[in-house]
């Protein structure tokens, strides 16, 4: 019975967290936390994490996770702000809790895969409709935090939706829903204004859109396929740069790039995030191993404004960018670990490295596809911001990676491929 209540708990949350994580503050943090809880006490309870049964890959994948959490903590004898320390280091935990709920969902069979297919459809129409009321009277949609990180809920669910309309194929209403939901959640993204999100939005659906044009076997030879997924990406790069507000910020950024390569203003939108991104080198350059400690950005970048070793007129809290921040404030080890947890080894993980089945069974495999998906849309996030300096959103992402990297390790297990066509 207690079992029973857990599994029914765990699988609503996993339903919530696509559904309320771009239009309730809090809510991705508040589900993670009732996972996380949940996986301790089952895992306490059984006496047995199950280490050994994992494989080399997954092992792998783990011990970087905490071992960039390690460094990060040694960090900690270079940090001078350590109030901001502490505060990053409650968002870079997350990652410990990954492991956790990894090591937890790996030895449950919850099926979680299809609820989090069907909370993306109710989400992404939550994301249109709080787009569509906000724009009018706020000039950019922005959700339940602001327009950076609704933009980037918002693509994620386009990108998630249009993975669970390849995986839904054979089922025409399953497959017609997430093809609407993809349309609603990207329009929400693109109402927000964000080009960080605007590129995720457009690899990830690039990917989907490729994989769809190279599963067809049968259909086309490998030049036919080539040709065809060429043409594809070439209509959707047209189709997407047709919106006014894409056209306007996409010129607006590269007018600006080319004024600070031309020693123009320095102070615009891009101006700011190159400087900033300078300013990270820097720090890594005076702390290569360990960095300057994390959370001190904002306390290094403040002290070389005051210095005149900046020509920055504003001062920024943190560098938009995941990896040149990680790479300042963590050093090349973080860097590294960072890189090889979240990012490298959950890919070779997906796309089957190792295993004879490989790239065949990506297409076939569900978890798979959401898994790169998922790496697609925030290793691209990170380009521009550093959205592991937040609560909401890093743990969006460690708990769909430990939900995706468990779901695989279960079908390598159980040595079989998905059923293709299945529904919700």
């Amino acid at each position: 019975m207690q079992l029973h209540l857990e599994n029914r708990l765990l699988r609503i949350l996993i339903f919530l967290l696509p559904v309320l994580m771009g239009v309730l503050a809090g809510a991705a943090s508040g589900i993670f936390i009732f996972v996380f809880l949940i996986s301790v006490y089952t895992l306490s309870r059984d006496g047995n994490v199950g280490w050994r049964c994992l494989s080399p890959l997954d092992q792998m994948t783990m011990l970087s996770l905490l071992v960039f959490v390690l460094i990060v903590l040694l960090g900690y004898m270079n940090t001078a702000d350590t109030q901001q320390y502490w505060s990053r280091f409650e968002r870079v935990s997350r990652a410990l809790g990954c492991v956790v709920v990894f090591l937890y969902l790996i030895r449950h069979d919850h099926k979680l895969i299809p609820l989090f297919e069907k909370g993306v459809l109710v989400g992404s129409l939550l994301v249109f409709l709080a787009a569509i009321e906000q724009v009018g009277a706020l000039g950019r949609a922005e959700g339940a935090y602001n327009a950076i990180l609704f933009g980037d809920f918002s693509a994620y669910l386009a990108c998630a939706a249009a993975t669970a309309a390849y995986a839904n194929r054979g089922q025409p209403i399953y497959l017609a829903a997430f093809l609407t939901a993809v349309l609603l959640s990207g329009y929400a993204s693109i109402l927000s204004g964000t080009r960080g999100s605007w590129i995720s939005l457009y690899l990830g659906l690039s990917f989907v859109l490729l994989v769809s044009v190279f599963s067809q076997r049968r259909r086309f030879g490998v030049v036919g396929k080539t040709a065809l997924a060429l043409l594809a990406l070439a209509l959707f790069t047209w189709v997407l740069s047709l919106h006014p507000l894409i056209m306007s910020r996409m010129s607006e950024a590269t007018q600006t790039f080319l004024q600070f390569l031309s020693g123009g203003d320095p102070n615009t939108s891009v101006g700011y995030r190159l400087q900033m991104w300078g300013a990270a080198y820097d720090m890594w350059i005076a702390n290569p191993l360990l960095g300057s400690g994390l959370g001190d950005y904002s306390h290094d970048l403040a002290e070389m404004i005051r210095l005149g070793q900046s020509s920055m007129n504003a001062h920024f809290g943190e560098a938009h960018s995941l990896y040149f921040e990680f790479l300042g404030t963590t050093g090349l080890l973080g860097f590294i670990t960072l890189m090889a947890g979240m990012f490298v080894l959950p890919l070779l993980t997906f796309l089957g490295v190792g295993r004879a089945t490989g790239l065949a069974r990506l297409l076939d495999s569900p978890a798979s596809l959401h898994g790169v998906c998922l790496v697609i849309a925030f290793s691209s996030f990170g380009i521009s911001q550093n959205w592991l300096g937040r609560s909401s959103i890093s743990s969006v992402f460690f708990l769909c990676l430990a939900l995706f990297l468990a779901a695989v390790a279960r079908e390598r297990s159980n040595d079989g491929i998905p059923e293709k066509g299945r529904g919700p």
